[in-house]
């Protein structure tokens, strides 16, 4: 049998030259795809802060707050407390009572009418967190739960006062009925929803605040109980 002829040199030369080819285009995609990939990372952490420095915008316009952000778990940006009270809505409302009193069998009454404003929103020990998620572009706010912050006596009118034979009314009287009234006052609000109408005013505001801008994400709010951390 014949021996094969040995393949000529040009040969070789060819399978090296395409060895060398195929190994640079691989390397070339695999450049490629590292560098999408970072483009890719980039771009999404760019929009994560921007979406991020929207809601921190927003919070200032719209409530005066400067939130802490933070962005895949880090801090982006330190938050500060510029105000302990955060007003959201104020109610005004009128009570009228029929108070009573007996001692030794002499009754003593007072009928009385108080007009109160209540003020409710947050009461703000720690800044506001928000929480942004580069991959999801989702952001979630933390507020504290909203609180009645203040309730304000506008006016105090007594319909009529009468005293019992040996049970006379005396001043603390009138401050236990101005009491009555100002919880009354403060139970019916309560009762009425007006903590959760201030949740739902501050998502509201906030909303049409974010709906002006080319917002890149998603915002949740959640008030949540915090445990005010101890003072040093």
């Amino acid at each position: 049998m014949p021996a094969s002829s040995p393949l000529p040199p040009w040969f070789w030369y060819g399978v090296a030259i395409i060895g060398l080819a195929t190994m640079a285009a691989i390397g070339w995609a695999i450049w490629r795809m590292v560098q999408d990939t970072q483009r890719g990372l980039v771009r999404t952490g760019q929009a994560a802060a921007e979406f991020a420095g929207q809601i921190r915008s927003a919070l200032q316009e719209t409530f005066g707050l400067a939130p802490r952000i933070n962005i895949d778990g880090r801090t982006h940006v330190e938050g500060s407390v510029p105000t302990l009270e955060l007003v959201v809505l104020r109610r005004t409302v009128t009570r009228t009572v029929q108070w009573t009193s007996t001692r030794l069998g002499s009754t003593k009454r007072i009928s009385a009418t108080a007009t109160f404003t209540i003020r409710a929103g947050l009461d703000l020990q720690t800044p506001v967190e928000v929480d942004v998620d580069s991959n999801s572009r989702a952001a979630t706010a933390h507020f504290p739960t909203p609180k009645v912050l203040a309730v304000q006596v506008d006016a105090v009118q007594p319909a009529s006062e009468e005293s019992g034979w040996w049970n006379r009314i005396r001043p603390e009287d009138r401050t236990q009925v101005q009491a009555e009234l100002q919880e009354s006052a403060v139970r019916d609000v309560l009762q009425a929803g007006l903590l959760e109408e201030a949740e739902v005013e501050i998502r509201s505001v906030l909303q049409r605040s974010l709906s002006s801008k080319p917002s890149a994400g998603q915002l949740t709010c959640l008030f949540e109980t915090r445990r005010v951390p101890p003072k040093p």
